[in-house]
């Protein structure tokens, strides 16, 4: 068979398979867009409260605390950062911290509620379903 022919095919298949994956993507539900974008979100969200954690242990094992005041008092930086900066990062972290492990009530369909945090939300995997 002439390669012309069988790379004639292959468009024809591909520009198809594109086709109908547009056609199927126009017709998604707003619930099928949302879970598309909120699964990855709430997995970059989980990293980020991880990543968080390690970088408060990792704070605290390196006396980041007594570097930021040795650099204000001899007016220098940390890193290229001043040491404002840094008290700022090390206030925020532990704010947002606590605020994933902050409680609320959850209603539920049946009417019923349930306690939850941010944290336990994030850590917990979405199954189709249930």
């Amino acid at each position: 068979m002439d390669y012309r022919l069988v790379l004639n095919e292959v468009r024809a298949a591909l520009e198809l398979k594109v086709a109908q994956e547009m056609q199927a993507a126009d017709q998604d539900t707003a619930e099928d867009e949302i879970a598309a974008r909120i699964v990855p979100l709430f997995r970059a969200l989980k990293d980020a409260f991880e990543e968080m954690a390690a970088i408060n242990e990792y704070w605290q094992g390196n006396d980041i605390g007594d570097k930021i005041t040795m650099a204000a008092l001899a007016g220098g930086t940390l890193a290229g950062y001043s040491p404002e900066t840094w008290l700022t990062w090390g206030q925020a972290l532990p704010q947002v911290q606590a605020f994933l492990v902050t409680e609320y009530e959850m209603a539920l369909p049946d009417g019923t509620t349930r306690t939850v945090t941010p944290k336990a939300v994030l850590m917990r995997k979405p199954i189709k379903g249930v």
